[in-house]
């Protein structure tokens, strides 16, 4: 669907929250920079696949633009959205939303973008499956950051409305396991435990 002209008004001021922050921010970037950025956008996406896999949360990555690198099997589950569909051609998180849900991703994203924390951003949105029927859910994604503070990529986890309390937890506990995978692997492994435990009973 199009979006209204009020819905771009308040996307292009949701952009202009955080342009003068990205530019003063890249513009001393040498090309040296930019391609050591990537590496490690590329490096964090491998040790990411590997946490998603292990998860069973359905989970999506997506750079600062908004294309979508990452996809887990469970969020394909949850969407109809192939894996293959999504990344074999340039595919926008946003896309995959209705227009109410893309509006809010972006005030909520240019809110969180350059305040320094690892805060999570929780609301409500809906998806939509690749024959537009929507999917309504929780949305809970975290902006991460490179060696240079900018915006790097987007972890995104989705669940259905509608979820059980005990599976509700499992996400909650899994995103904060996932938060201290980088710092203790051992926290880390014990909280997945968990997580797994709770889903099964």
């Amino acid at each position: 669907n199009r979006m209204a002209q009020e819905d771009l008004m308040r996307i292009s001021r949701s952009l202009a929250m955080f342009r003068p922050s990205f530019l003063a921010l890249i513009m001393n970037l040498t090309e040296e920079d930019l391609v050591f950025m990537e590496k490690c956008i590329q490096r964090t996406l491998l040790e990411y696949e590997k946490l998603i896999s292990f998860s069973g949360t359905p989970t999506v990555v997506w750079r600062r633009t908004g294309e979508i690198c990452l996809v887990g099997k469970e969020f394909s589950l949850l969407t109809k959205w192939t894996r293959e569909t999504l990344l074999n051609k340039k595919t926008y998180i946003y896309e995959l939303m209705d227009n109410q849900s893309a509006v809010e991703y972006w005030e909520k994203f240019s809110t969180h973008a350059f305040d320094n924390t690892d805060k999570s951003c929780v609301y409500s949105c809906i998806l939509k499956t690749p024959h537009q029927k929507p999917v309504p859910c929780t949305f809970c994604f975290t902006i991460k950051r490179d060696i240079f503070d900018l915006p790097s990529v987007i972890v995104g986890n989705v669940s259905e409305k509608g979820l059980e309390p005990h599976v509700t937890h499992s996400i909650i506990l899994f995103y904060f396991s996932f938060c201290l995978f980088l710092v203790d692997t051992a926290v880390f492994l014990a909280l997945m435990f968990i997580s797994v435990y709770l889903l099964a009973h």
